[in-house]
């Protein structure tokens, strides 16, 4: 599919679905928005280097480049928590690769 039809599937289905004064707003505006919202609440809350590293094998990522992406996620208290930030970058030798969809679990 072309980036343009993907573009106005996209659009058609936001409209859909989101109410008049949501069409404009940059609500779900990508479908990487979604992603990123969802991995945001698997990555907030007080977590492992472990979990970090759990939900990093989940999307297809490094634990250090969720940690780069998401910082906002690592705050306690409105303080980053550097300890967690550090683990998350020393599991650089852990296999990240991307499983399928299917294999994964919400």
């Amino acid at each position: 599919m072309s980036g343009a039809v993907y573009r106005r599937a996209w659009d058609g289905a936001r409209k859909a679905v989101l109410e008049v004064h949501e069409i404009d707003s940059p609500l779900g505006r990508r479908v990487s928005d979604l992603r990123d919202a969802r991995i945001a609440t698997w990555l907030s809350g007080h977590r492992t280097a472990l979990e970090v590293f759990k939900v990093a094998e989940r999307v297809g990522v490094s634990a250090p480049s969720l940690a780069r992406r998401f910082p906002h996620c690592f705050q306690a208290s409105g303080e980053v928590s550097n300890d967690l930030i550090e683990a998350s970058f020393a599991m650089t030798d852990l296999d990240c690769e991307a499983k399928p969809a299917a294999a994964l679990n919400p």
